[in-house]
């Protein structure tokens, strides 16, 4: 069991950890060898065709995925709208003191006791 072959080699670490899994996976013998350049598997020299040709089903199997591009967000911009909306209640001073919306109690429409009492017909909420 002296002799050894590489089978594959990567910088990619997880490359080599996935496909020792993939041997592992079918009791080939082998080893994972770490230096600086990057990782390798090495295989007892009779096992080396038969762990070449299952890497290489690996790989047919699963392709790499490439990144899928992000897609660019265009914000608009808010001002006009914003400006707009301003413009409107400057030009009518008394629409907040409308009897109309002050009847609806549309300013305390944020709160749930305002929710119960404008879905109620106006009713309090039950003690």
């Amino acid at each position: 069991m002296n002799d050894m072959r590489v089978v594959f080699d990567s910088r990619n670490r997880r490359a080599c950890a996935d496909r020792a899994l993939v041997l592992a996976s079918l009791q080939i013998p082998h080893q994972l060898v770490d230096d600086d350049a990057g990782c390798a598997l090495v295989v007892p020299a009779e096992y080396s065709a038969r762990a070449l040709d299952e890497l290489r089903l690996y790989d047919q199997e699963n392709p790499p995925q490439r990144p899928r591009k992000l897609k660019t967000v265009v914000y608009q911009n808010a001002v006009p709208g914003v400006v707009h909306t301003l413009s409107l209640f400057a030009r009518s001073p008394g629409l907040l003191a409308s009897p109309i919306l002050a009847r609806t109690g549309w300013l305390l429409a944020g709160s749930t006791v305002s929710w119960f009492a404008l879905a109620s017909g106006g009713e309090p909420l039950p003690r």
